[in-house]
């Protein structure tokens, strides 16, 4: 059939990043049979992505996808409504993510309005409170740059912990982490930085007093 492929593998990359309650064979099965054109966004349908009013991880738009082909109707009804085996992957998926991941989304992130020139900043503290705070000037307050900020932080709890061994601080340039947003996260990007230009000045510590919101990702 013109215009379309099949046997699609997901990446282990995909596999991270889709909910944990779906069948996966089913998911691949459909995406290799719709044109390819449309595979980004039936993807994008089952994308395990955060609230525009929580920041939680929600669901998905999958379920409300569907097809007039009946044969991928069939598919995208397999597709939600997993078997014991996807099941049984959910939820080694799931206590992986608990392990691993989830103490990085749940620890708090400040971020700061700086009014200051320069690129927004991420500042890491071992034993001083808040230990990260994300760094923004007016200048650089949009989705796009906190959207790199809390990406490059995550990057970094990863590989050196939520405590690093040492403070340390560096900038974020605008060549890092270029990517075109998911609505919903762009639209809660957009309302914290709504909360944040409309906070009111507290102490933060070290930081003095500064316009902060805290963000948290699960």
């Amino acid at each position: 059939m013109a215009g379309r492929k099949r046997g699609f593998r997901l990446s282990a990359r995909m596999r991270r990043e889709l909910r944990t309650d779906i069948n996966l064979e089913a998911l691949e099965q459909l995406v290799g049979l719709v044109p390819t054109e449309s595979r980004d966004l039936v993807l994008r349908a089952f994308l395990a992505r955060p609230t525009a009013t929580t920041g939680r991880v929600d669901a998905s738009l999958g379920y409300d996808l569907s097809f007039r082909d009946p044969k991928l109707q069939r598919l995208l009804d397999q597709v939600i409504t997993p078997t014991p085996r996807s099941a049984l992957a959910a939820w080694e998926r799931t206590r992986q993510f608990d392990a691993t991941q989830r103490p990085l989304l749940e620890d708090p992130i400040r971020v700061v309005i700086l009014n200051a020139f320069g690129e927004p900043m991420i500042a890491r503290r071992t034993r001083t409170q808040p230990h990260d705070v994300i760094l923004m000037p007016e200048t650089h307050l949009n989705a796009g740059w906190l959207d790199r900020a809390i990406t490059r932080l995550l990057t970094e709890r990863r590989v050196n912990g939520l405590r690093p061994e040492r403070d340390y601080s560096f900038a974020i340039s605008a060549g890092q982490l270029t990517r075109r947003l998911p609505a919903a996260w762009d639209r809660y990007l957009v309302q914290m930085l709504e909360r944040l230009r409309a906070s009111t000045p507290a102490l933060l510590g070290d930081l003095g007093s500064v316009r902060f919101i805290e963000l948290r990702l699960m």
